[in-house]
């Protein structure tokens, strides 16, 4: 009966599901890619000519990473107000505390971890993306390489 309940609630809860996950993802691929970043800063900066471009990379990575942490923050925030109707539902019916401490708990690790994984495989395709860019553009592949 209990099953029955939570299949419904994610049924009707599957927009909000997929909201959390697409931005979760998102948040995960500029995580990734700003590190590629970074590691090209940290390369570039060892190279004389170009030392202020590699500060301006650092500057830029800095404040995207904490743009994207405050992000997930808020992402988290929100999808617990959207879902807090689901969770008071669930109690009104019943279910023991623990079971919804656990059932949060679950459902938020298995949202997470799932958009961790993607958010890596969409990251990784990125980084190859903007690498073999950059080196059609003329940058050196010896940077690159190092970064990837």
């Amino acid at each position: 009966m209990l099953f029955k309940i939570l299949l419904k609630n994610f049924r009707s809860s599957l927009k909000d599901y997929l909201l959390f996950f697409i931005h979760q993802s998102l948040m995960v691929v500029i995580f990734f890619v700003m590190t590629f970043f970074s590691r090209i800063a940290f390369k570039v900066s060892e190279m004389d000519d170009v030392s202020s471009l590699a500060s301006f990379i650092y500057a830029a990575v800095i404040i995207v990473v904490i743009i994207t942490l405050v992000s997930i923050n808020m992402n988290l925030r929100n999808y617990l107000m959207v879902r807090n109707k689901d969770y008071d539902f669930l109690a009104i019916l019943g279910i023991r505390p623990q079971m919804l401490y656990l059932l949060v708990c679950v459902e938020f690790a298995m949202g997470s971890l799932l958009a961790i994984l993607v958010g890596l495989l969409g990251g990784s395709f990125c980084v190859l993306g903007i690498a073999d860019l950059l080196g059609k553009a003329g940058f050196q592949n010896d940077i690159l390489l190092g970064c990837v």
